[in-house]
């Protein structure tokens, strides 16, 4: 969960961790924050509730990434020196990670703050994965042209930098009826929206593109042949990403 920053009084007299102000509450562990002050029973009944809601949909999200752990050994095994194998793999580790984060948090043994900035730093380099996966295909349809390496390359340094530049200007709390919420200002919404949507803006572009010359070499074949070639699949990675960023957003 995400609101905009309001109050910042805190920051002064915080810890610090790198240079980086720790808001108090968002270093409590699970059972300090379920406990905090007031700790009426209606109160305590709210906090786990919300813990509990984010706890089995974080874990749920984890478990596709489990699922998809075995298919993609499988392809690094069989085919090592496939770029895309390997990006996949980082992605499914990310994702496994962030669900054993949230076992961890839901054992009392970290609090909300490195929890929220392990799914950042995912986010962050999850995103440049999935992105280069689409990248080289982008690359091998049009004929390994240089321009579009040096550009997509060019285009991901956002992204691959959008987690420190986060945790910079984040901080995180438990609130009582959603858990773990993250604080960030708009500076932070803009960066996200210039990191993810110009590469993949680039990448639709040069897939309609190679769809349209199909359509026009092979008429209403055109699409079972983008299946065959893999592009189709691609088109929806592209989707997925614009939609994955917009829901950050």
């Amino acid at each position: 969960n995400g609101v905009e920053v309001e109050d910042i009084s805190w920051v002064k007299h915080a810890k610090r961790l790198w240079g980086i102000p720790l808001h108090p509450a968002g270093e409590l562990t699970l059972y300090s924050g379920v406990m905090r002050e007031p700790n009426d029973l209606t109160s305590i009944q709210g906090r786990i509730r919300g813990v509990y809601f984010q706890f089995f949909l974080n874990v749920a999200l984890a478990t596709l990434f489990l699922l998809s752990l075995r298919p993609t050994i499988r392809t690094v095994i069989g085919r090592p020196h496939f770029f895309s194998g390997w990006c996949c793999l980082v992605s499914t580790i990310l994702g496994i990670g962030w669900g054993i984060h949230m076992v961890i948090y839901m054992a009392n043994a970290e609090g909300c703050r490195q929890t929220i900035w392990y799914i950042i730093f995912t986010f962050s380099l999850s995103g440049v994965a999935n992105s280069l996966i689409v990248l080289q295909k982008a690359y091998i349809v049009l004929l390994k042209p240089r321009w579009l390496l040096y550009a997509g390359v060019a285009l991901l340094l956002p992204q691959l930098v959008f987690a420190p530049f986060g945790i910079k200007r984040l901080y995180v709390t438990i609130e009582d009826a959603d858990g773990c919420q993250v604080h960030y200002p708009i500076s932070l919404t803009i960066f996200w929206f210039g990191a993810t949507i110009p590469v993949n803006t680039l990448l639709s572009g040069i897939f309609s593109y190679v769809a349209y010359k199909q359509y026009k070499q092979y008429g209403s074949d055109a699409w079972k042949r983008l299946m065959h070639d893999g592009i189709q699949t691609m088109c929806l990675v592209i989707l997925c990403n614009i939609f994955c960023a917009t829901v950050v957003l």
